[in-house]
């Protein structure tokens, strides 16, 4: 885990741009919905949550930040997949043909309110850690 300020600030810019890019997948997929487009690989493939972008960014951090707290992390990882599978679910429906089934959008905006408290945290125990090894200037 990030011990000093600048390993810090590089580590929470890593995970801020693995967000934002996770933000624009999920404006991607309220474009689909809305005016009708195919969604793309990203969103239909079983394996969806480890190709986005913050799938493969928690990936290669996962070990470092089990160290923090394992628990959170794997809940996050549930957390994470369960999104991207209720989109799937979602977008699966509307490409037969069909509405979207209620329960899926529920699962998704509940699992990304949560990803969203989970990666807060996430980076306030990133920037406290780093804040207690940091040496005082």
């Amino acid at each position: 885990m990030p011990k000093h300020s600048g390993e810090a600030s590089h580590f929470i810019n890593e995970l801020d741009a693995a967000v934002e890019a996770h933000m624009g997948w999920v404006r991607r997929v309220l474009r689909c919905a809305v005016l009708g487009t195919p969604p793309s690989d990203d969103v239909l493939d079983p394996l969806a949550h480890s190709l986005c972008r913050f799938g493969r960014w928690f990936a290669l951090n996962k070990r470092n930040l089990e160290k923090l707290d394992a628990q959170k992390m794997q809940r996050l990882d549930i957390v994470h997949q369960n999104m991207h599978d209720a989109i799937r679910a979602i977008c699966t429906e509307m490409l037969a043909g069909r509405g979207g089934n209620s329960a899926d959008l529920d699962v998704f905006e509940q699992t990304q309110s949560e990803l969203v408290n989970l990666l807060a945290e996430l980076k306030t125990r990133v920037l406290a850690n780093a804040a207690r090894h940091d040496p005082p200037t």
